[in-house]
């Protein structure tokens, strides 16, 4: 069986989410002999401020896209020195033996600059295999063991930092899942309490009414489930104008972060149209936010400027 998305009931964000729960509990202080009636005291405002106070102590998502950012810009830098290791040592065999030779091909690194992280560590790993196989054959063109055990080495370092940027996924969905879960329970509360204060209030009090309703539509209701917009755009360099390449742009209620190509240019499908901003970061830059106006089944174009990061200066001696 496949498991089932855990899917976020609130439709606004965690800081909106958090202003709820504060709201609710002044709610509960003020009306207390209405709640009273129905068993609403301490015990409920407990659990409020203590599932509040975690909700707080979670790291932001922009955090957790940060650490993958990082992680995944790290691999990429080993990954350009895992080829730059390789090309280095098929210098020797194509001298000794001609590209179009058995002994070449079985070093395997046709195609190098298109495989993905697992072809290009299987690659490397092959390259020092064939190395030291044809080791003595190669030395006449300068194959040392110096040159292979570098390249082992990278690709030690480049396993590890694959790992790296994997965890940091993963521990992005663990607490993605994780907050949204404790969200969810926070907020299915939070509509009992006021569902309560709404009915006492609804022939008595418009004004107080109106303090228990959660959503700013005509209704009172949350918007219509269903009701997306798309964004694109692209992402520059605030200083040179140029394209920034591998930036991340975050939409709430989207899973998965538009990336910026080698032109800046970035998409998400699909955002919730109550999503009031996009995020944009990228390593060595700061973050940036811009606010974003959905029109169902329509997109938006957004452009995104980010400035360079600013390194504070060394302290004299």
């Amino acid at each position: 069986m496949r498991k089932t998305t855990l899917r976020q009931l609130f439709q606004m964000g965690y800081p909106a989410l958090l202003v709820l729960i504060d709201n609710c509990l002044y709610l509960i202080d003020r009306d207390a002999a209405i709640y009273l009636l129905f068993g609403v005291g301490d015990e409920t405002k407990d659990f409020l401020t203590d599932n509040g106070d975690l909700l707080r102590a979670f790291r932001t998502d922009e955090e957790y896209l940060g650490d993958m950012s990082d992680a995944t810009a790290t691999r990429d830098i080993t990954a350009d020195k895992v080829k730059v290791a390789i090309r280095d040592v098929m210098l020797r065999p194509r001298m000794i033996f001609g590209e179009n030779t058995a002994k070449y091909r079985s070093f395997g690194t046709l195609g190098m600059d298109s495989m993905d992280d697992k072809e290009l560590l299987h690659c490397a790993e092959r390259v020092v295999r064939a190395a030291n196989q044809f080791f003595d054959l190669l030395v006449p063109a300068g194959l040392t063991h110096a040159i292979v055990d570098a390249l082992d080495a990278l690709t030690v370092t480049y396993r590890e930092h694959i790992n790296l940027k994997n965890d940091a996924v993963f521990i992005r969905d663990i607490a993605t899942e994780d907050r949204i879960e404790l969200g969810n329970k926070l907020y299915n509360k939070i509509v009992i309490l006021y569902d309560i204060g709404k009915t006492y209030w609804a022939d008595k009090s418009e004004a107080k009414y109106n303090d228990y309703v959660i959503y700013n539509t005509p209704t009172g209701a949350p918007p219509a489930v269903g009701e997306k917009g798309d964004a694109e755009g692209v992402m520059l360099n605030g200083v040179t104008n140029l394209p920034i390449v591998g930036g991340l742009v975050v939409a709430e209620g989207v899973e998965a972060p538009g990336v910026s190509n080698a032109q800046g240019i970035w998409n998400i499908d699909g955002i919730p149209t109550t999503t009031l901003l996009l995020r944009g970061m990228a390593p060595g830059f700061g973050t940036v936010s811009q606010a974003i106006n959905l029109t169902p089944g329509e997109s938006t174009h957004v452009i995104l400027v980010l400035m360079p990061a600013v390194t504070p200066p060394q302290p004299t001696p």
